[in-house]
């Protein structure tokens, strides 16, 4: 799962108390003031959106557990290593059984092995577990 934290940051800024006060109190501060508003401004927005990232991080996990056989979180991935423009946020291996999750996958037509419609089952429940976190405004 990847996130584009600065648009996260952006959001989360637009209805928070302390970063709208915060913002009030640097428009009217002198050009001092308003630097070590805007340094509290961002620290604060970087604790609600590590918050933010976590929440959804495990509510994923526990989207994906439901019907997972095993799951196991691995190592977060460089921004080099996946070729994604955005860092790694949760990266879970997860051990889906395949007939118990036909609404994941769909007909496994054309596979060439055995561990293809398994990939295709867990890449699907990742996808209806994400899915179910962005209907919920994650």
């Amino acid at each position: 799962m990847y996130c584009d934290e600065s648009r996260l940051r952006a959001v989360v800024g637009l209805d928070d108390t302390q970063v709208l006060a915060l913002d009030a109190a640097a428009a009217k501060a002198s050009p001092g003031q308003a630097f070590v508003l805007q340094k509290k401004r961002d620290a604060h927005l970087a604790e609600v959106a590590a918050a933010r990232i976590d929440a959804m991080a495990d509510e994923a996990v526990e989207a994906l557990e439901h019907d997972a056989a095993d799951t196991r979180l691995r190592p977060l991935l460089s921004e080099e290593a996946t070729g994604s423009g955005e860092p790694m946020v949760l990266n879970v291996a997860v051990l889906v059984d395949i007939a118990a999750t036909r609404r994941f996958a769909p007909p496994s037509r054309g596979c060439q092995s055995d561990s293809e419609p398994r990939a295709l089952a867990s890449r699907q429940a990742a996808l209806a577990a994400l899915q179910l976190l962005r209907r919920r405004g994650g």
